[in-house]
Parts: structure tokens; C-alpha cells; sequence
């Protein structure tokens, strides 16, 4: 799944202007990428919801990793 960069600001709840500059600067949204090289940004599901986890947690002044990367790691 996808989202275009006025969907992914609702999920945010910023401006869509503010995503697209995201997208452009390329360390919150590393896979997203534009229809065309001229068309709307495209940001993948897994983006946004890493970038959205992220801030929670900086927010929150949580820091290392989350139960679960720990158990992935340990296996």
C-alpha cells in the first residue's frame, strides 16, 4: 500500500507541503519516490509507519530497541 503525500499528512496531521519536503530531503521517507520524476510522491505504507513509530517514540523519550526487534534479534 501506498500513500500520496495530502493522505500521509493526514495520518501525520501536518500539511501536505510538509510531507512533500520530507519525501525531497529523503531521511524520513527513504523509499518514496515521485510518478513519473514529476508527478505526486508516493510513500510507502511501511515508511510512514516507521517515520510515525519513530517521532512516538522520540516524543516520549523512548530509546533503544522494541520488544519485538529484540526477540528478532535473539532468535
Amino acid at each position: 500500500m501506498v500513500f500520496l503525500a495530502a493522505e500521509a499528512a493526514d495520518v501525520l496531521g501536518c500539511t501536505a507541503k510538509h510531507v512533500r519536503y520530507l519525501c525531497r530531503e529523503g531521511d524520513a521517507f527513504p523509499n518514496a519516490h515521485r510518478v513519473g520524476g514529476t508527478g505526486p510522491w508516493l510513500i510507502p505504507a511501511a515508511d510512514l509507519h516507521a517515520y510515525r513509530t519513530g517521532r512516538w517514540r522520540e516524543a516520549r523519550g523512548i530509546t533503544g530497541h522494541t520488544p519485538r526487534d529484540r526477540a528478532a534479534d535473539s532468535g
